[in-house]
């Protein structure tokens, strides 16, 4: 394996660690640990960090180490700006390839990340449902069945589990964004796409609303 893939490789790594929120704001990437994690090098996981650097989940600190990213108020509502531009369209991408078979094991899947969701809420598993929402909002992408879209959308969703974990009530919103998953996810069942991407947009506008309020 090339270094650069092998960086690929760690880079994703290190997203999904993140968007599952393993790692949060401000911490430090141990290169040893990490190295061992990924299976590589040390100079082939720090080409992994320079791709994360680039998307900006990673900060370098001279003679330091390499950090995961704190993101401000500015950076969340650019990530909502993108999130609403990726996941919508996504979905209306969807719509114009045809009607939906609820049958279908995307949608499927996507009813039963939502049910688990609303299972773990109803018990306080809080940590797991902010795992549940990002899954849920990558199926939904996933639906478009375009490599690009989702692959941007891993990105933003890593961005925005290091936004709900620069707050110091991240449960209060999670508790609050599985009713909208479970509406959004109710109209793509039903067929009707284009109005779960109308309720998806009103819904991020909603969420980066209560995340910049949160942290302000």
């Amino acid at each position: 394996m090339t270094t650069e893939l092998g960086g690929q490789r760690c880079a994703r790594t290190v997203r999904e660690l993140i968007t599952a929120g393993r790692l949060g704001p401000g911490e430090q990437l141990v290169e040893q640990s990490l190295a061992e994690v990924c299976g590589v090098s040390r100079n082939t996981l720090r080409e992994g960090f320079r791709i994360l650097a680039h998307e900006g989940l990673v900060v370098h600190a001279p003679h330091r180490g390499v950090f995961v990213s704190a993101p401000g108020v500015a950076e969340v509502r650019d990530v909502y700006t993108a999130r609403r531009v990726v996941e919508c369209g996504a979905l209306r991408e969807r719509a114009g390839q045809g009607p939906v078979d609820a049958d279908d094991p995307a949608v499927v899947a996507l009813q039963e990340l939502v049910e688990r969701a609303q299972e773990a809420g109803r018990v306080g598993r809080w940590g797991e449902v902010g795992d549940l929402n990002m899954a849920v909002h990558q199926q939904w992408v996933d639906l478009a069945g375009s490599r690009w879209l989702s692959t941007a959308a891993m990105g933003l969703l890593a961005h925005a589990r290091l936004a709900f974990r620069t707050l110091a009530d991240p449960d209060g919103l999670h508790s609050a964004f599985v009713a909208e998953n479970a509406r959004v996810v109710g109209h793509v069942v039903a067929g009707e796409l284009t109005v779960a991407a109308d309720v998806l947009e009103g819904y991020l506008h909603r969420a980066e609303g209560l995340v910049v309020a949160a942290m302000g």
